[in-house]
């Protein structure tokens, strides 16, 4: 892996963490905050091809299907 795409991968997670680790905003659930670290997480994977395109939309499917729901209020 060239020293390019690990910077790239490094940059997203800490890009996700930082989103997830925030407050969650007035109006903004918190499940919708870890769907935008999820988004931002694989759009810098995708701007910075740090990963295959094909990998990139398995992972951003792979993580929404794990992701826990909310229960209905």
């Amino acid at each position: 892996m060239t020293r390019r795409k690990t910077l790239s991968i490094i940059i997203a997670f800490a890009v996700c963490a930082a989103i997830v680790l925030a407050p969650t905003p007035d109006g903004l659930t918190r499940e919708g905050q870890n769907a935008l670290a999820i988004f931002a997480l694989c759009f810098v994977l995708w701007a910075q091809a740090g990963l295959l395109m094909r990998i990139n939309s398995c992972s951003w499917a792979g993580v929404q299907t794990i992701q826990p729901r909310s229960k209905a209020r």
